[in-house]
């Protein structure tokens, strides 16, 4: 409220007018939504405490810098069975075991009484993937990022937009780059947590498949905190991808005024994706090959039987057969092919500069999706 309020740069009468009239309301309601996820979070601690007993089995992690592959990643593997993800409803509005059990509740008292609420909410999703297909495909039941569980911590990067002066969000992004890590211990463990709710709830057979690609930054902790946890980095042409993070964040950092706020707004997500690619490597180097393997964006989309064989394989993962449907579907797409995802386009030399840095992790030309 007192970044809203008082922004270190002011960005003049009419916007922070506007940035005032949007943000309150949508504070407040976050505010309630926090409350209310707290007040779960509370009596877990009361009704279901055994869940701090549940073991997290061989923990599979998607990570990857944005927009390099991670959400089809993910998607992909969510349809095997033996996996328990997070959905989308669960990470906004039921991060405990009792507001789960509650909504449960709540839903079939519904279908008794006509289904209402139900129709409203598909409605509502409706209009949610019409909005955001072109940038993140999603849904309140799709396979969602788990870090939307730290909202009620204000943990969860995605803030940043918003609160673009939060300078613990850009510490967080960068954890594992300090010799003190005390900030990223606490997340990871308040994390640990979260997942181990999430695990009690859906039975402690299921292996918990998380993706995150905000998470780039923790790599090394999350490596730390689970050490039996495997790691899948998505890989994708640098420049390409940042490109395409930029592009993805152009709507929103408009409409919040993120850049009247925080000129060096791009500067310093540039710095942090930069920080992405240098953890991911220095985790693959730290990791033996069955705790750590990669897949590339355009490998996955020309082979992506092969690909899924190999990830299995290598990180002793089983037979990937339960995926067989999803990638016979996959096998029946037109594989993309270098433009065919986001046409290039014409930039000044001063625009091309600022992706220099990211020459170490280019692709051949043939893979550059």
């Amino acid at each position: 409220m007192r970044q809203l309020a008082f922004p270190g740069v002011f960005p003049g009468g009419k916007i922070h007018l506007m940035r005032c009239a949007l943000g309150i309301p949508v504070l407040a309601l976050l505010f309630a939504v926090q409350l209310l996820n707290a007040a779960g979070l509370l009596l877990d601690e009361i009704l279901f405490r055994r869940y701090r007993e549940v073991r997290l089995r061989r923990p599979v992690f998607i990570l990857g810098v944005p927009r390099s592959g991670t959400t089809h990643t993910h998607h992909l593997l969510s349809s095997d069975p033996r996996y328990t993800t997070v959905q989308l409803w669960e990470a906004l509005f039921a991060p405990s075991i009792s507001q789960r059990h509650l909504l449960g509740w709540v839903a079939r008292l519904d279908a008794r009484c006509g289904g209402y609420l139900a129709r409203f909410l598909v409605k509502l999703e409706q209009r949610l993937q019409s909005s955001l297909d072109s940038v993140h495909p999603t849904g309140l039941r799709s396979p969602e990022e788990d870090f939307l569980l730290l909202m009620s911590t204000l943990d969860c990067f995605l803030l940043v937009l918003a609160f673009p002066e939060c300078h613990w969000l850009w510490q967080l992004a960068q954890a594992d780059d300090k010799d003190d890590r005390q900030q990223a211990r606490q997340v990871v463990k308040r994390y640990r947590r979260l997942l181990q709710r999430h695990v009690y709830f859906h039975g402690q057979h299921c292996q918990m498949l998380s993706k995150n690609a905000s998470f780039a930054g923790l790599a090394l902790s999350l490596a730390e905190a689970f050490p039996d946890s495997v790691f899948i980095v998505c890989e994708r042409d640098a420049p390409m991808a940042v490109r395409s993070q930029l592009r993805s964040l152009a709507d929103a950092r408009r409409q919040l005024f993120t850049d009247s706020v925080c000129p060096d707004f791009e500067r310093r997500l540039l710095d942090t994706l930069h920080f992405y690619y240098r953890n991911l490597d220095r985790l693959k180097q730290a990791l033996p090959a069955e705790r750590c393997a990669s897949i590339a964006l355009a490998r996955l989309s020309r082979e992506p039987r092969q690909a899924m064989q190999h990830i299995h394989e290598q990180l002793l993962l089983g037979s990937p057969d339960a995926l067989d449907q999803a990638l016979s579907a996959l096998e029946a797409r037109e594989p993309l092919r270098p433009g065919t995802i986001e046409p290039a386009r014409q930039e000044s030399p001063d625009a091309q500069a600022r992706f220099d840095r990211f020459q170490a992790w280019r692709h051949a030309p043939e893979n550059r999706l």
